[in-house]
């Protein structure tokens, strides 16, 4: 699941879940109060935007932790000319 904060941008989360066919939901915390207090349980705050694979939360956007945590849930790899951290 992708939890956005507004102002920061999350198309580079989206392009990497889209290029590793990984089919997820986007949640707005910005209008969504049962989101928010998700998003307050599970990472602690509402100043960054987080991706949670399972029960992995990544805040930010950390390729080689997102890359991890896909892996451990099973996602296969991408080739290696596309696993980059640019669109």
């Amino acid at each position: 699941m992708l939890l956005p904060v507004p102002g920061f941008s999350d198309q580079l989360v989206r392009t990497y879940l889209k290029q590793r066919n990984v089919i997820f939901s986007e949640v707005n915390v910005a209008t969504d109060f049962k989101a928010q207090q998700e998003m307050r349980k599970t990472v602690g705050e509402l100043s960054v935007s987080a991706v949670t694979v399972g029960s992995k939360v990544i805040q930010w956007y950390v390729p080689a932790q997102l890359s991890a945590a896909l892996g451990h849930e099973g996602y296969p790899k991408l080739r290696a000319s596309s696993d980059s951290t640019s669109p």
